[in-house]
């Protein structure tokens, strides 16, 4: 097998690659603060299957990829699983049943 040599190519392997990463770990990734360092070992492997399929002037694409990705994993992870209530949206939910409540105790003393 030749290896890859289009910029462009070697760009969508590198896109590919992450996403099965963050495919296979979604859990991982929501809960991650640093999605980068908790996921090291695997970001290694890809990065290596990565360079055995690129030519060596195209390696830095891969590097290139990682910044974005971290930021796409995290809404990647998050639209495939559930992802755990957050303090902020649980007060706004629990404001929001209480506001219900309340009217639906106005209407019923006022009518």
């Amino acid at each position: 097998m030749s290896l890859i040599d289009d910029p462009k190519t070697a760009e969508r392997l590198a896109m590919a690659i992450l996403d099965d990463i963050t495919l296979y770990n979604d859990e991982r990734v929501r809960l991650a603060r640093d999605v980068e360092a908790e996921l090291a070992p695997e970001l290694e492997e890809g990065r290596s299957l990565f360079e055995r399929r690129v030519v060596p002037e195209l390696h830095h694409i891969f590097k290139d990829e990682v910044m974005p990705w971290t930021t796409r994993s995290k809404m990647r992870a998050g639209r495939l699983g559930s992802a755990p209530m957050d303090r902020t949206r649980l007060l706004l939910v629990v404001g929001a049943l209480v506001a219900f409540v309340g009217v639906v105790v106005w209407i019923a003393t006022h009518s």
